[in-house]
């Protein structure tokens, strides 16, 4: 009977968009992935010294996923960023949208007690 008085709320998309994912980022992340599953194998097997290099390898695979989701990013920004008409509506919408996602968190989650 209340759905049928109020009706239902849209879904609502709580993950981030990935607008900007391409292929580049795509390996890198993939690489990435297979390094640290590498390193953590070699950590639980207990060989320290190849789990050392193999977190070398994995720290050098995260720096270069973070460049080339850096590089798509930026890629992805200017080329929409160059489609915008300045005499349009777009402009005021998408400083809306900066602004909203450039605003800090304000306050923490309280935490009752131990528990949480």
């Amino acid at each position: 009977a209340a759905a049928k008085v109020c009706g239902y709320s849209k879904q609502h998309q709580w993950k981030p968009e990935t607008w900007w994912w391409d292929d580049c980022v795509d390996e890198a992340v993939s690489e990435k992935r297979a390094r640290f599953k590498a390193y953590n194998s070699l950590k639980m097997q207990g060989l320290i010294a190849e789990a050392n290099v193999a977190k070398a390898a994995y720290i050098e695979a995260k720096r270069h996923a973070k460049h080339a989701v850096w590089m798509a990013k930026s890629a992805a920004e200017k080329e929409a960023f160059a489609a915008i008409d300045t005499h349009s509506n777009d402009v005021y919408r998408i400083a809306k949208q900066m602004e909203r996602s450039n605003q800090d968190v304000i306050g923490e989650k309280c935490v009752r007690n131990d528990a949480g």
